[in-house]
């Protein structure tokens, strides 16, 4: 748990940290269960399919571009330290929009996602 002298940004590297494990965690307990009930996969795959469309249907991208704006007015006012450091290769941060920043972020999520129900043996 973060205390209250931690920013912004050691409390979201931790959540997102927190994240990967239960993805890591929870695609291993499924993936045994499948191995283990074969005949189980439809209903799973039924059930992780709803919830994907449930969390695609929330309201986050609207706050997450909220909070990428803000970032954005950030990175301006902190070019010089910024300065060449590429987010991704061939991309320097301060060239990237905060529009740009949350289309990747859902790009590689679902890549993961896809990656984990693969893993699972609930896609080829």
């Amino acid at each position: 748990m973060a205390d209250s002298g931690s920013s912004g940004a050691e409390i979201e590297r931790g959540a997102n940290i927190d994240e990967i494990r239960h993805l890591t965690v929870g695609s291993d307990v499924v993936r045994q269960y499948l191995l283990e009930h074969p005949s189980e996969k439809p209903r799973v795959l039924d059930i992780i399919l709803r919830g994907r469309e449930l969390w695609a249907n929330l309201p986050t991208a609207d706050m997450i571009i909220k909070r990428e704006v803000y970032f954005q007015e950030g990175l301006q006012e902190l070019a010089e330290k910024v300065g060449n450091y590429e987010v991704w290769k061939g991309r320097r941060l301060i060239d990237t929009t905060p529009e740009e920043r949350l289309v990747t972020a859902n790009t590689w999520s679902m890549e993961m996602q896809n990656t984990r129900l693969q893993y699972m043996g609930c896609r080829r």
